[in-house]
């Protein structure tokens, strides 16, 4: 480990990376801090690996444990200047920040001290490099684009084609790239680009905060309704409603936990459009190797060798660079095996884009690629497709035969490129939805060398043939022509994805929730029958236990009364108490019991674990049919599992026989009697007959009124416990049905309160679409317009279908619209 190198220094880098995206501007930040506090080799070849994410670049954790105490508010002065350097702190940037103040325990007022110093200084160096790289156009473009202005470039093609030398073709060709983004029309372009984009994100902003007030009201709602189950249990044994409770918390926690996570989706979204809102925004995607870097660098003019990071041949994080208006981005390759953490920072830059700059080649085309336009789709966003025609030019042979006759590396044949954009179109249509894009055939190796060596005898003739130009027409097309609405798709029209997603979930929760109350509340009138019956059999099964017990109770009297005829009368009481001991008639009489109550608890569980095992079913099947995502589904249908778990212990108990049972006092006064009567008149063999006679007939007559008194009072004991058990089970039913149903409806408001949300901004898209299409678009018409739709159906990246007063005048060049959009578009009028 170098102890010399400059950790601060290494922290501010790592913090420029720390959002995903290195902002041309934050690198040119970076040089100059490297200048002006003396940065050494060392420390700028380790700045070097961390830009480029390399595998021996030094991590984080590595750099904050160099840091030395005295250097700790230097170093988060440097890294809050750095994440204040594109204009925009996100999330990640705020949670690095306050990282470092809780590590370091730095106070909140010289945090918030050295936070404004750094936006301040931040805008001020911002400003500077803006006014320093202001391009000039040149004379000669100017007086170009005047005549073109007045004769038209038709005309001025003839006569340069007639009068012209060769040299003058070439700068004239210069000139009007130079000010192909540049001049008057670009610059109303622009600016009315900004205008609709601050007036669209403040729609957006508006839906997104009622979108999350909506969010936090459902958590206000369950946790008020939980505190009022609550309040109403109080101490009560209650345990029904505590299980209903407990229950309703855990899912209160799951939704809670989503909504949550929708919270951060939409803090750092609304991040993504403010900070796409200034700029016309293109991404360039594909996968590695596609060419993406390479006409990123060409495009800009200069790459990013220029800036310090073109020595890695892979791009690992979001490359931005301003170009004339236009905010481009190079994002890391898709579809690479082991590549899922790039394709991620890929993905993250979706949001921000106005147009998506697709780059293929014309080999090695694979379909995982083209999966990838499934998630453009849903986002709603356009795309123009670059096929990079892949050459070898560095071989002369080839470079000379493309020289020659550049129109062939370009043919459409079908043996040719034609068989490419075919496939092309065929692949993206089974992922994207539709072939109605554009495909701009490239050579960017001929660009790039071009570019790269402007002293190539060839290099005009190079960067001509590379087509280049067509390019740049359609992105000049894209932003002069289409800018407007293609600004409003991307603040208004993507954002409906960001809410539909939230509103789908919390709908279908809604119903998940509403028909599983259903589906228990019908459960439980079944289950009411069901143990009402089960009660029944075990109550006849109880008395046929306890009368067997009692016949074998009356088989044992005879031998009982031979063996004790002539006892005395405590001496007989206590034998028969012994007897009744040894005859187990407590225990067996409570055996009986306790099975029956078993039983019957038996039962009750079985017959909840088959209603559960239903509505399992039923929920697996609910899931395959709306086609949830197996992430979803595992999670919810595992709550439907837990279901009615805590019944188990639900009061079902055996009450001791101790109230109603005492084997003494049977027969003690008619055993008393039989002996005081008998020796008074009979001899001792008459004597003992009668008596066996009489103890046998007293305790048969007595354990028969015992038989009727204990039978009456076990099942009516046996009744109330089961009574109560099933009181419990009604009870949760009941609480689980009506607090499923609450939730279910407090989801199902939230999801209302969504779907408005979308409403709104899809009438605004609506009102934008036909607006554009009459030519003249304002602000005053659009509104005008929103005030004559009357309904807006949408399948983001699919289609549109808008309803409007049958007043309205319909655009009738809508089919080009639908090119713009890349959406099928329908108007109906209102009563047609």
């Amino acid at each position: 480990m170098n102890n010399n190198l400059n950790y601060p220094y290494l922290l501010a880098v790592h913090a420029l990376c720390v959002d995903g995206q290195l902002h041309k501007n934050e690198l040119q930040f970076l040089q100059s801090l490297a200048k002006t506090i003396g940065i050494e080799p060392a420390t700028e070849a380790a700045a070097e690996l961390i830009l480029a994410q390399t595998d021996q670049h030094l991590n984080q954790d590595i750099i904050l444990q160099r840091i030395v105490p005295e250097q700790r508010l230097l170093a988060l002065s440097l890294v809050a200047l750095a994440t204040h350097f594109d204009g925009v702190l996100d999330r990640t940037e705020q949670r690095l920040l306050e990282q470092l103040r809780q590590r370091w325990n730095i106070s909140n007022d010289v945090f918030e001290q050295i936070q404004s110093q750094a936006c301040k200084e931040a805008q001020r160096l911002i400003s500077e490099l803006k006014t320093t790289s202001r391009n000039e156009v040149s004379t000669g473009a100017k007086m170009l684009s005047g005549l073109e202005t007045v004769l038209g470039k038709t005309v001025v093609d003839r006569v340069v084609g007639v009068l012209g030398s060769e040299s003058m073709k070439e700068r004239i060709e210069d000139y009007r790239i130079e000010a192909l983004l540049s001049g008057p029309k670009y610059d109303k372009a622009i600016s009315e680009c900004r205008d609709v984009g601050l007036r669209d994100i403040e729609i957006a902003d508006t839906c997104l905060h009622a979108t999350v007030h909506a969010l936090k009201e459902i958590e206000s709602k369950l946790d008020a309704q939980i505190a009022e189950i609550q309040l109403q249990i109080g101490d009560k044994p209650a345990q029904a409603a505590r299980e209903a409770l407990r229950t309703m918390r855990e899912d209160r926690a799951e939704i809670i936990r989503v909504i949550n996570q929708e919270l951060q989706e939409f803090q750092e979204l609304q991040i993504k459009k403010r900070r796409a809102m200034n700029y016309y925004t293109i991404a360039f995607m594909g996968r590695s190797k596609a060419g993406k870097s390479t006409l990123h660098a060409v495009v800009t003019g200069g790459g990013w060798d220029q800036i310090g990071v073109g020595r890695q041949n892979t791009t690992r994080l979001n490359r931005v660079y301003e170009w004339n208006n236009i905010r481009i981005i190079d994002t890391p390759g898709i579809a690479t095996p082991g590549g899922e953490e790039l394709e991620s920072v890929a993905e993250s830059i979706i949001d921000e884009a106005d147009l998506i700059c697709f780059v293929v080649t014309n080999n090695n085309q694979q379909t995982s690629e083209f999966e990838f336009l499934k998630q453009l789709r849903r986002k709603g966003k356009p795309l123009l497709m670059l096929l990079n025609v892949k050459e070898d030019l560095s071989h002369p042979v080839r470079l000379k035969r493309f020289l020659e006759k550049p129109e062939q590396a370009f043919s459409e044949d079908k043996d040719r490129l034609g068989g490419h954009i075919d496939r092309i179109r065929r692949d993206a249509a089974d992922h994207y939805g539709t072939s109605s894009f554009p495909i701009i055939p490239v050579q960017l190796l001929a660009a790039q060398i071009a570019q790269q060596q402007p002293e190539h005898e060839h290099a005009k003739t190079l960067m001509k043939s590379s087509r280049l130009q067509h390019f740049l027409d359609s992105v000049r097309l894209s932003l002069l022509d289409e800018g407007l609405l293609r600004r409003s798709q991307n603040l208004l029209g993507s954002t409906v994805t960001d809410i539909e997603r939230p509103f789908h979930y919390l709908n279908a929760r809604s119903e998940f929730y509403i028909k599983f109350s259903n589906e228990i509340s019908e459960r439980a009138k079944d289950s009411v029958q069901r143990l009402k019956k089960a009660q029944d059999d075990h109550a006849r099964q109880l008395e046929q236990d306890l009368r067997g017990i009692f016949a074998a109770l009356q088989q044992e009297v005879p031998d009982f009364a031979e063996d004790h005829w002539d006892d005395s009368e405590s001496s007989l009481n206590d034998a028969w108490s012994d007897a009744i001991r040894y005859f187990g008639m407590e225990k067996k009489i409570n055996d009986a019991q306790e099975n029956s109550l078993i039983a019957f608890s038996n039962d009750m569980k079985e017959l909840l674990d088959e209603v559960n095992q239903e509505i399992n079913l039923q929920r697996k099947l609910s899931y395959s049919s709306n086609k949830l995502d197996e992430q979803d589904s595992s999670v919810w249908f595992s709550k439907t599992l837990q279901w009615g778990s805590g019944l188990a212990g639900l009061g079902i108990a055996v009450v001791a026989l101790a109230n109603w049972w005492n084997p003494a006092g049977w027969v003690w006064g008619a055993v008393a009697a039989v002996g005081f009567i008998a020796s008074l008149f009979e001899s001792k063999a008459s004597k003992r007959r009668k008596a066996v006679a009489k103890i046998s007939s007293a305790l048969e007559s007595q354990i028969e009124k015992q038989e009727k008194q204990i039978v009456e009072d076990a099942l009516m004991h046996f009744r109330e416990q089961c009574f109560l058990g099933a009181a419990e089970v009604k009870e949760y039913f009941r609480l689980s049905s009506d607090g499923l149903n609450f939730v279910g409806k407090t989801l199902g408001n939230g999801a209302e309160k969504l779907q408005e949300q979308s409403r709104i901004l899809n009438t605004h898209f609506a009102a934008r679409i036909i607006d554009f299409a009459g030519h003249k678009p304002s602000e005053s018409s659009a509104q005008a317009l929103r005030n004559q739709i009357n309904e807006v159906r949408r399948k983001v990246g699919e289609s549109i279908n808008i309803e409007v007063s049958s007043k309205m005048r319909v655009p009738k060049n809508m089919n080009i619209i639908e090119s713009v959009i890349q959406e099928k578009i329908t108007l109906q009028k209102a009563g047609v």
